[in-house]
């Protein structure tokens, strides 16, 4: 190697001393994930035990075979009962109910929304937005969305091309 250095770079948007490889920039944020990810989940359990419910059956009033076939899910279900005094074959148990499969929908919106907030990704749409032909005022534009983590990440981004060039040049 002609440049003297060691043929790797390093690359690091969040330096901390006693890492050599820094931290990842959404290091913090694993956590909320994990909670969003466990909300989401229990959301779809959630509405999956209400759409298919459990069923208890009467033994003495239906037969096996019908405990086997009988779908709770289906629609206009006719079931023939034994004559003995007509009692209850099976019953139906009611998931969550509803009212909490709505908090848990709100509780996950409101992660989401903390998410995008930690995260910074409002910064990174507003840039986005920016995307466009350029013109005379695009670059102020441009540079006036930057907040500084998104300055401080480009400087280090930066540093390590101005590493890679050299080695390349």
């Amino acid at each position: 190697n002609w440049h003297g250095q060691f043929p790797v770079s390093r690359l690091m948007l969040w330096s901390l001393p006693w890492h050599f490889l820094g931290r990842a920039l959404l290091h913090d944020l694993l956590p909320l994930q994990d909670g969003i990810n466990q909300s989401e989940q229990d959301i779809q359990l959630g509405i999956r035990k209400w759409m298919d419910p459990t069923v208890i059956y009467n033994r003495n009033a239906v037969s096996e075979n019908f405990m086997r076939i009988f779908d709770a899910r289906r629609t206009g279900a006719k079931v023939k009962l034994t004559a003995e005094g007509m009692k209850e074959g099976f019953k139906l148990q009611d998931g969550p109910a509803p009212a909490v499969i709505a908090l848990a929908m709100e509780h996950l919106q409101l992660m989401i929304a903390k998410f995008h907030d930690l995260s910074g990704t409002p910064n990174l749409q507003q840039l986005l937005e920016l995307r466009q032909l350029p013109g005379a005022d695009t670059l102020q534009a441009y540079w006036q969305a930057l907040t500084p983590e998104l300055r401080q990440e480009g400087r280090a981004v930066e540093g390590f091309l101005r590493d890679v060039a050299t080695m390349h040049k």
